[in-house]
């Protein structure tokens, strides 16, 4: 099978029905965070074909859309455009749970 990247169409009804189910502190910090999404180098990858759709930024760290594996993640960059595999924090699954993530991290530090 040949793997195709995520059009940006499929990414935001991906984004809405996360959205749906936000609530209270989760949805405002969505709300804060959230970019119109933006093409990003994995550089573990290489090419710009190889990039990703960065959704989300906040301070040093960006919720990513891999579709390679069909999920979400949360990662740190440090060049804006840029991140790589040992910034990635092992969330790996729906928006909501990342933004969750993101905002434990907040209130934690």
């Amino acid at each position: 099978m040949i793997w195709h990247p995520i059009s940006l169409e499929d990414l935001y009804d991906d984004i809405l029905s996360a959205e749906v189910e936000m609530r209270g502190e989760l949805e405002r910090l969505w709300e804060l965070v959230k970019i119109f999404p933006e093409k990003w180098q994995y550089d573990t990858y290489g090419s710009g074909e190889d990039s990703f759709w960065v959704v989300a930024v906040c301070g040093r760290r960006i919720i990513w859309y891999d579709d390679i594996e069909e999920h979400f993640c949360l990662s740190e960059y440090n060049t804006y455009g840029h991140f790589d595999k040992n910034t990635v924090h092992g969330v790996a699954s729906g928006l909501q749970n990342n933004v969750q993530a993101l905002l434990a991290r907040i209130q934690f530090h």
